[in-house]
C-alpha cells in the first residue's frame, strides 16, 4: 500500500512538471531605441527622450533604451570635451521613430558639425 502510495505522489509530481516544458516558445522583442557613437574618443554621453533624462551611454559600446512605439525628440551631450576646440558634442534629433516589435539605431557622429555653441 505504501509504495502504490508513493507511485501517486511521484506520478503526480511528474505530471505537473509536465505542461511547463513545452516545446513551443515565445520569442522576445525588444522595442526601442540603440544609441551609437561614430568616431569618437572615449567619454560618456547624456541622453533625454522628449526633454526628459533616461539615461547614459559609453561612446565605447551601444546602449539600448526600451521605449514604446511612437516618435520621440532626442537630445544627448557628451560628459566631455573636443581636445581641439574645448567645446563639448551635442546631438539633437527632432523626429526619431520607434515601431513596436523593432530597434531603431541612432548613431551620434563625433563630427565638428556635432560640437554645441
Amino acid at each position: 500500500m505504501k509504495r502504490i502510495g508513493l507511485l501517486l505522489v511521484l506520478l503526480s509530481f511528474t505530471l505537473l512538471l509536465v505542461p511547463g516544458c513545452d516545446e513551443e516558445t515565445t520569442a522576445v522583442t525588444r522595442t526601442g531605441i540603440e544609441i551609437r557613437c561614430a568616431g569618437c574618443l572615449p567619454f560618456g554621453v547624456y541622453v533625454f527622450v522628449n526633454d526628459e533624462p533616461i539615461g547614459e551611454v559609453s561612446s565605447e559600446e551601444p546602449g539600448f533604451f526600451e521605449l514604446p512605439a511612437g516618435t520621440y525628440s532626442l537630445y544627448a551631450y557628451s560628459n566631455a570635451e573636443s581636445s581641439t576646440t574645448n567645446q563639448y558634442y551635442c546631438w539633437t534629433l527632432d523626429a526619431v521613430t520607434v515601431s513596436d516589435g523593432n530597434v531603431t539605431a541612432v548613431i551620434l557622429p563625433c563630427v565638428d558639425e556635432a560640437l554645441c555653441e
